[in-house]
């Protein structure tokens, strides 16, 4: 009856599977008493179980103690929310701030355990969030965004541009942002501390055009054409012959070029013959192609 350490009835005996003593009730629910050797039926909660009240929990989870005048109140499924209250000197009691997440298991932890305070005893950074991103040198994260979802772009997202650094600054034409500057303060002058000249070397001149000389380090300034390029002779179509088809087709060429000189001169109120210096050799060029048979 006794082998192994055991008593009779567990070395004799075993459940019987038709019977409430098989059943396990579910939560809020309780065995009623002495139904062990009751079929339990098609229905084992209705023939076996009862409702459970607050008085039948012997102990709430961790981080909860047991609320007072309850006792005959339904555990209902959830009993920790019916029959207990955050103990507030545990992580139970505590709310985690937005972009952070409640520690797992950390309900039972004490609030200033270890010296350190409620919130890194009990909440950890939500690595989905804002609140896991660290913005680049001259950005700040966005007023509130440390609950936003950072997404796949978590630059733009969780980041913006600090208007005291260069990293806010736009600039001017003819001028490029300075390397590794956005976070420079700006100061009485922007453009000083975080604009520097575009030089004509990083300027590509138009198809019919090259470089003049000895301007490779010069600044491009607002109009980089004018200051960095010249017609180039070697692109230009030749003088055609008159009385000849091409002599014919230059001079509609020409025709069409004076009129679109005109339209610009008088959208632009200046002189015909100032009107963009690139439109002649870029029409140029088109006249050749099409001389040449090329369209």
């Amino acid at each position: 009856l006794t082998a192994d350490g055991k008593t009779a009835p567990e070395n004799c005996c075993e459940v019987d599977a038709t019977m409430c003593s098989s059943h396990t009730c579910a939560a809020g629910t309780k065995k009623i008493a002495g139904s062990d050797g009751t079929a339990k039926t098609e229905a084992p909660e209705t023939v076996c179980c009862e409702a459970a009240t607050c008085k039948d929990l012997t102990a709430c989870e961790a981080g909860y103690v047991k609320k007072t005048g309850v006792d005959d109140s339904a555990q209902t499924a959830v009993p920790t929310a019916v029959c207990c209250d955050a103990d507030p000197t545990m992580c139970a009691s505590h709310t985690c701030v937005a972009g952070t997440l409640k520690i797992a298991a950390s309900n039972g932890t004490l609030l200033a355990a270890d010296g350190k305070t409620a919130a890194e005893n009990c909440c950890a950074v939500d690595p989905a969030k804002c609140s896991s991103h660290t913005c680049a040198d001259g950005y700040l994260a966005k007023a509130n965004s440390a609950g936003t979802d950072k997404g796949d772009t978590p630059a733009t997202t969780c980041c913006e541009a600090d208007a005291t650094k260069c990293a806010s600054q736009t600039c001017a034409a003819g001028t490029e942002k300075k390397a590794d500057s956005d976070a420079t303060p700006i100061g009485d002058d922007a453009a000083a501390a975080c604009c520097q000249n575009k030089l004509c070397k990083d300027f590509t001149c138009g198809i019919a055009q090259k470089y003049k000389d000895g301007v490779a380090d010069t600044a491009q300034t607002a109009m980089p054409v004018e200051v960095c390029c010249m017609v180039d002779p070697t692109k230009q179509p030749p003088v055609p012959v008159k009385g000849t088809a091409t002599f014919v087709a230059h001079a509609e060429m020409a025709e069409a070029q004076m009129a679109v000189h005109h339209m610009l001169a008088e959208l632009l109120s200046v002189n015909p013959v100032d009107v963009m210096v690139n439109v002649t050799s870029v029409m140029n060029v088109a006249a050749a192609r099409r001389l040449d048979g090329h369209g």
